[in-house]
């Protein structure tokens, strides 16, 4: 019993962690989506324009976009504007600029996150503010987007809020105990975007073999076969292990996810502590990519019995002296 309540306090403090560690790389995502905001308005206004009036244009940055609002910007643009703004600050300014948002229009949903992020005093209060930004997506884009579009969502730069939204509110059921309805949710963003460019996929992973759901796990696995990253091979390992057992199967998988990156199992078994942000960057087989995989991954590890006993004791083996970067 004492075990077990060690073992839900770890995982407790690893998702309380989850907002500072994300924040470094969904900025950087943020900022690019804004710029291409703006190649589009820019595109769509001037297409009689000679290419060197749209380049200069395009060097104009902020500045010329203020100019075009007051040339005639819908109230879901500006209002975006306005959560753009939000983003570059933080607590009680960040707030104020979502409100004024949504005075400015009910359908942007980045600023319903915005609040249930900066003013939820419950989880029932984010989930419920969540749900409002969802719907006020719904509205924005309108039933024949979703038609038109399906499987590839995430091309409509327009569709980024909802997505986002969409998302929180999975992650904030999933944590809330809600759990078949977060995977509803999950599911559902992938269904929106098979490429799956948020990477919904592993969080799903996670959830699912937390539920025992193995015959969608597998699923999953073959509809991303493909998959070579870290955090693909290293969940399918696990998989393998919570279907198979500590066996040859399970064995030659997580050998695979060896050979993709070796800082994991350091990080998974706690020899490296995770760092308190989110690198800016990673690459196939370092240290960042291991850190990023950790951090959505270590709490589905830690619930699983004897899961982090079986990665050690192969790390060791397959690593035999000094650890990897040790």
């Amino acid at each position: 019993m004492m075990e077990r309540e060690n073992r839900e306090h770890e995982v407790k403090d690893v998702s309380e962690e989850k907002s500072d560690l994300e924040m470094s790389l969904s900025a950087r995502h943020q900022a690019l989506e804004r710029i291409l905001r703006d190649i589009e308005q820019i595109i769509g206004d001037d297409a009689g324009k000679t290419r060197e009036e749209t380049a200069s244009d395009l060097g104009d940055g902020r500045e010329d976009g203020e100019a075009r609002d007051a040339a005639g910007a819908t109230p879901l643009e500006r209002a975006q504007e306005l959560v753009y703004k939000a983003w570059e600050t933080s607590g009680l300014e960040r707030a104020e600029l979502a409100v004024k948002a949504l005075q400015i229009c009910e359908e942007c949903a980045d600023a319903y996150v915005i609040l249930a992020e900066e003013t939820s005093k419950t989880p029932a209060e984010a989930i419920q503010m969540y749900e409002l930004a969802v719907r006020a997506g719904e509205r924005a884009l309108g039933h024949e987007v979703f038609r038109e579009n399906l499987g590839e969502f995430w091309d409509i730069v327009e569709a980024h809020p909802y997505m986002r939204a969409r998302t929180k509110l999975a992650e904030a059921l999933w944590q809330n105990g809600d759990h078949r309805r977060a995977i509803i949710h999950y599911k559902e963003l992938l269904r929106l975007d098979s490429g799956d460019s948020q990477g919904i996929r592993y969080s799903l992973m996670n959830c699912l073999l937390e539920e025992g759901l193995h015959r969608e796990v597998k699923e999953l696995i073959v509809e991303y076969r493909g998959d070579q990253t870290a955090a693909w091979l290293y969940s399918r390992a696990l998989w393998g292990y919570v279907r198979f057992g500590a066996g040859i199967r399970s064995g030659a998988y997580l050998k695979e996810a060896f050979q993709a990156n070796l800082f994991v199992p350091e990080y998974i078994s706690g020899r490296r502590e995770l760092p308190g942000t989110l690198p800016d960057y990673y690459g196939w087989g370092d240290e960042n990519e291991a850190i990023v995989y950790a951090h959505g991954a270590l709490a589905t590890w830690r619930r699983i019995d004897g899961a982090l006993e079986w990665i050690e004791e192969s790390f060791r083996s397959h690593t035999p002296g000094p650890t990897h970067g040790g």
